[in-house]
């Protein structure tokens, strides 16, 4: 059976996809630029979460960087709902 590629779409884990992202990047004879185009994603994202990975902090720093966003989205929000109440 063929190994299967993971995917955008659906409601995967983000941090699962990272991970076997890079794996299929890492692999013999693989080039960066041909995973991410076959992903959907850009080789420059690609290119940081290998590097991510390579500090060996792995799914713990991509559930970092999940949450920073999260928290930097939160942030926005409120600050936008501030200015309304202002006005």
């Amino acid at each position: 059976m063929a190994k299967k590629t993971p995917t955008r779409r659906g409601k995967g884990d983000p941090a699962q996809f990272r991970e076997d992202a890079v794996k299929l990047a890492l692999a013999p004879g693989a080039s960066v630029a041909d995973v991410a185009d076959r992903l959907g994603i850009s080789d420059k994202s690609l290119y940081g979460w290998i590097r991510i990975a390579s500090t060996g902090r792995g799914a713990g720093a991509y559930a970092i960087q999940e949450e920073n966003a999260a928290l930097k989205a939160e942030v926005k929000r409120l600050r936008q709902e501030r200015v309304r109440r202002r006005d």
